[in-house]
């Protein structure tokens, strides 16, 4: 993209993409953090592991969560998601699976807006640990349960879930942004 996305304000919005995630995510969960520079206005932890991807950020957070009594699984909610609403995050945080929850739109999975079982976020420790950073790797260890398309129809369809990852996302979607300081 060639900004830090969590510092993008979409279509002159009062808010930048990080602080609408945070926002957004608080909504649908009792208890967030960023996991990054402290943009969402959520609690914030520095990632152990900079530069290291999602997988280690995923690791950050969980143990983050832990220190403070959290046992149960994770949602993930990359900043990249312009449309993401909270009734979409609820429909994935509530859904009775006891695996990890994941997304999948146009057959792509999407893993950076997944609920993480615990059993799953142990994983992503170890693999971590032996110098795993791929989320994907991840996926192809745990159990997890699909969460298709039609799901989303009553919260907006797939789109809630169209992420931008380069300027020609952001024309594609129809949207301008500009980088807050």
């Amino acid at each position: 993209m060639g900004a830090d996305k969590a510092r993008l304000v979409v279509d002159d919005a009062p808010w930048s993409l990080g602080q609408r995630s945070g926002s957004i995510l608080l909504e649908a969960c009792p208890r967030a953090v960023e996991v990054g520079p402290g943009v969402s206005g959520l609690a914030r932890v520095a990632d152990e592991t900079p530069g290291a991807g999602p997988l280690a950020a995923l690791v950050t957070g969980h143990r983050w969560l832990l220190e403070r009594g959290h046992e149960g699984p994770v949602l993930v909610l990359a900043v990249d998601l312009p449309f993401i609403t909270a009734a979409a995050l609820t429909i994935i945080v509530d859904h009775p699976a006891r695996a990890s929850v994941v997304p999948v739109v146009e057959g792509r999975a999407q893993v950076l807006c997944a609920r993480w079982s615990p059993d799953a976020l142990e994983c992503a420790s170890r693999l971590l640990a032996t110098g795993v950073r791929s989320m994907r790797a991840l996926l192809e260890r745990v159990p997890w349960t699909a969460l298709r398309e039609p799901a989303f129809a009553p919260v907006g369809g797939a789109m809630v879930l169209a992420d931008v990852d380069t300027p020609a996302d952001l024309h594609r979607l129809g949207l301008h942004a500009e980088v807050t300081p």
